[in-house]
């Protein structure tokens, strides 16, 4: 059954949330695994000495759904791509097809005698198709055509180099993209393509017959072109267990997402998204969910719980992730101006243990004043006031570890924390995690504009005293400071440019 794209509507007014704090329901943002579907590692191994491919699009389908076929016509989309690497005309037009599942586009090409792999999902015996350019030809491309994926464990196909029959093989620089010169083997003039057009159908490439600026050593190859390989990735349900640490922080309800290691959602040092800044300002998850409900590198994400955590309490809850994923898990401080909390791209392994600092978004002045703070804060906090929600200042920093509660404002040392914020266990099968002794704690980097993300391999005590601050820094953000629960969308274009041409790698996936 097709999907399209989830849209987050529903929102939830939480008893305690009396204030004015909305959160969204814990609606499926890409709980793929949780839907029944089965998740696929797709690799592509370029198998030539020369010969670089675009990066192709994966399409999972059922029977209904034809991509490609030996004997007939091109269509429009595969078009251009044998011709110009550019996946975004097929992926427009698979978006709304009957019996499309997914749709996924490698973030980059793949060279001459390396691989690389995306995840994608559907049911249980779909097929696959797959179309990627090789670049230094006039129309050629290879991929795989309505391929059975394996119910389980992995299979493999030889693939072999097509050629798109839309386009003559001339050969000659001014019709071979630019791209080429980029990464092809050697060096050729950047003076565009010219494309001269043919009327055929596809069949197999003849090859390089070196008549122009291509050569049979440089970029010949002997079939087949590249292996595919598709290996199902096991899907296990975890118990996570969150324990709120702090005597006057309340938590909202987490975002939790398994992903592949192109999914990271925030890295300390870095600017956060739009979506991670509406969690740590607002405590608004729906526009996070949402980007990574768009996200082909999500196996699966959604919201823990249906209420804050507070002070001293624990919330538990499954959730499902495919074997060997990595995780991350984001939540609100709520008496913060931008703080939040979480884990960042840690391996799921067997299992996790670990004691999680306070993060500042950098992108709210932390002026602790009661108009700027969510409402939330005065009714479910240590201290009560009224007023809340108003805009703040803005600022244009990085993400760094959070100074704590200075006492600037209606924020007073009953808000304020020591050390770890909360802990986060994840454990597979359904019994709750017992109250142990952490085996890993994420150290407090030094608040720095370069400081890279925390890792599951740290094994530094929590320090016993605040982490110290630094104030935030840097441009380039444009935040509007509001608490209001808009919806924006993820963008989904990532420009891959190489030489004179550009590829464009759309991270999209059509349901």
């Amino acid at each position: 059954m097709q999907r399209t794209f989830i849209r987050l509507a529903a929102v939830l007014a939480v008893a305690a949330f009396v204030a004015g704090l909305s959160l969204v329901a814990n609606g499926p943002a890409a709980t793929r695994a949780a839907n029944g579907e089965t998740t696929w590692n797709i690799t592509v191994q370029n198998l030539t000495e020369g010969q670089p491919f675009s990066p192709p699009v994966v399409v999972v389908h059922d029977a209904t759904a034809d991509v490609f076929e030996v004997g007939s016509a091109a269509s429009a989309g595969v078009q251009a791509i044998a011709e110009d690497g550019n996946p975004a005309p097929l992926v427009a037009a698979l978006e709304g097809a009957g019996g499309i599942h997914d749709v996924t586009v490698f973030g980059g090409p793949i060279l001459a005698g390396t691989s690389a792999t995306v995840m994608v999902s559907g049911p249980s015996g779909s097929l696959v198709s797959i179309v990627g350019m090789l670049i230094c030809t006039n129309d050629g491309f290879t991929g795989a055509d309505s391929w059975a994926l394996p119910v389980s464990g992995s299979s493999s196909l030889m693939a072999n180099a097509y050629d798109a029959g839309t386009e003559m093989n001339t050969e000659a620089g001014p019709d071979i993209i630019d791209a080429c010169q980029a990464a092809g083997p050697v060096s050729l003039p950047d003076d565009g393509n010219a494309r001269p057009a043919e009327s055929g159908v596809i069949t197999m490439h003849a090859g390089i017959t070196g008549s122009g600026v291509l050569t049979t050593d440089d970029h010949g190859w002997t079939d087949p072109v590249a292996t595919i390989t598709a290996q199902q990735v096991p899907t296990v349900s975890y118990t996570v267990a969150i324990d709120n640490l702090t005597t006057g922080q309340p938590l909202t309800p987490p975002v939790i997402a398994a992903h592949s290691a192109s999914g990271e959602i925030f890295s300390a040092g870095e600017a956060a998204s739009m979506e991670l800044r509406e969690v740590a300002e607002n405590g608004n998850n729906a526009p996070l969910l949402a980007s990574l409900d768009a996200s082909p590198f999500v196996y699966n994400a959604e919201m823990l719980g249906a209420g804050p955590i507070l002070p001293g309490t624990r919330l538990t809850a499954t959730f499902e992730a495919p074997e060997g994923s990595l995780i991350s898990l984001v939540a609100m401080l709520i008496c913060t101006n931008d703080g939040f909390t979480g884990l960042a791209s840690v391996s799921l392994g067997t299992g996790i243990d670990m004691m999680t600092m306070a993060y500042d978004a950098g992108s709210e002045g932390n002026t602790e004043a009661a108009a700027d703070l969510v409402p939330p804060c005065g009714a479910i906090g240590p201290v009560a006031f009224t007023g809340g929600g108003g805009k703040s200042s803005v600022e244009n920093g990085g993400i760094t570890m959070h100074a704590g509660i200075t006492g600037g404002g209606v924020l007073t040392a009953a808000h304020d924390w020591d050390g770890p914020v909360a802990r986060i266990q994840v454990t597979s099968g359904a019994a709750e995690p017992p109250p142990a002794t952490p085996t890993a704690t994420i150290p407090a980097p030094t608040p720095t504009a370069t400081q890279p993300a925390p890792t599951a391999t740290a094994t530094e005590p929590a320090p016993t005293t605040p982490a110290p601050g630094a104030p935030d820094t840097g441009s380039g953000i444009e935040s509007s400071g509001s608490h209001s629960p808009a919806l924006p969308l993820l963008a989904g274009a990532v420009l891959v440019a190489l030489g004179g041409a550009t590829f464009v790698a759309l991270r999209r996936t059509v349901r």
